[in-house]
């Protein structure tokens, strides 16, 4: 487990992404990353549409999770 507050850093590092509310905290995404691992060049992934979709969701579940 690692904390991070970059959605890309997230999705491509993560297997799991979970965004957390305001206090008191509870869970406002729990997201499995089905992307695939190993030996794939990581600009390629980067630019693929399923990254880019979960980056898209990650971030408008932190955004959301941060109103007020």
């Amino acid at each position: 487990m690692f904390v991070t507050h970059s959605a890309d850093e997230a999705v491509f590092l993560g297997s799991r992404i979970v965004v957390l509310t305001k206090s008191p905290e509870t869970v406002a995404l729990d997201l499995p990353i089905p992307l695939p691992r190993g030996d794939i060049d990581a600009e390629e992934l980067r630019d693929s549409r399923e990254f880019a979709e979960l980056r898209a969701q990650v971030a408008h579940a932190v955004k959301a999770a941060a109103a007020p």
